[in-house]
């Protein structure tokens, strides 16, 4: 069994043991590839944390890039389901379920140029449907934007969902994709890697794990964030991982066992089971105590036998 080992900014060593199984073993060659190009980012992280609070500065900026990347949409001749007078992020249920609704055309959209499909889809089961763009890149760019827009407005939207509920802070190893360490090497298409369909038999709502994949590397929501975001657990785009970059969550998985999150979950109808708490990848065996360093940039991230 492989290990991971971490030096922390203020030279504390953190050292983790990988399963022994399959996935684990493609997560090793992964990280390998990652840590030759890229950067390990560490930061942390506060799951359920009602955030800074609302900026008014900050909605009108984020809104005027919506504005923006709909607009160039709309030039694209690609039609936007949303007209941008009606895209108004509201301190309110609208504006909540806005940001909802601007997430799905994006998440949707994009799977739908990305999987090839002649005619795209801005959301399922609609007739809300364009031509594949003739400028791919300017689209790309463009429904990316209000992505971005969104996500920065979500996490500063409080929720009453936050009420009642037991913040767990956790750490992060993020592979950072926008900062190769050799522009002049930089390899396309290896970022994030599918999860094979024959190692979602290691999903585990077990909470003996403290490493984990990070709930972040879908193209939607996880259940946490669509709790806290009010929105429907049932569209297609709410799951927990279906790929891998090489980054780590270094904390528990209690917040996907959460009684709240639990009972919501089956007002929908779903019932939570290993799929919808994620991938471990192990547990720290030395060093645990150090983890609060890693809210600050580590020294080094490498990978021993």
């Amino acid at each position: 069994m492989q290990q991971v080992e971490i030096i922390t900014s203020n030279d504390n060593v953190i050292v983790i043991q990988l399963l022994d199984n399959p996935f684990a073993q493609d997560f090793v060659k992964q990280l390998e590839y990652a840590l030759q190009y890229w950067f390990a980012r560490t930061f942390r992280d506060k799951m359920g944390d009602p955030g800074a609070g609302w900026s008014t500065s900050n909605k009108n900026k984020q809104q005027a890039k919506i504005h923006d990347a709909i607009n160039r949409i709309n030039d694209l001749g690609l039609q936007f389901p949303i007209a941008v007078k009606d895209v108004e992020i509201t301190f309110d249920d609208y504006g909540r379920q806005m940001l909802n609704k601007l997430h799905r055309h994006f998440t949707t959209s994009h799977r739908s140029f990305s999987h090839g499909e002649e005619f795209c889809t801005w959301q399922d089961g609609t007739d809300l449907t364009f031509d594949r763009p003739t400028n791919p890149d300017a689209f790309v760019k463009a429904v990316h934007d209000i992505n971005d827009a969104v996500h920065d407005l979500e996490i500063t939207f409080p929720s009453a969902r936050t009420q009642g509920w037991r913040v767990r802070e956790d750490y992060h190893v993020q592979m950072q994709s926008w900062r190769p360490l050799d522009p002049n090497n930089d390899p396309q298409n290896y970022f994030l890697k599918d999860i094979k369909q024959e190692h979602f038999q290691y999903f585990s709502d077990e909470l003996v794990y403290d490493v984990w994949l990070p709930l972040t590397e879908i193209q939607g929501k996880d259940y946490l964030r669509c709790y806290f975001d009010y929105d429907d657990p049932t569209q297609w785009d709410i799951t927990t991982n279906i790929q891998y970059s090489g980054s780590m969550h270094i904390g528990d998985r209690s917040a996907l066992r959460d009684p709240l999150l639990i009972e919501w979950m089956r007002s929908w109808g779903i019932e939570p089971g290993p799929l919808h708490c994620g991938m471990p990848l192990g547990n720290i065996i030395s060093g645990k105590e150090h983890t609060p360093d890693l809210e600050y940039q580590a020294k080094s991230v490498t990978i021993r036998d």
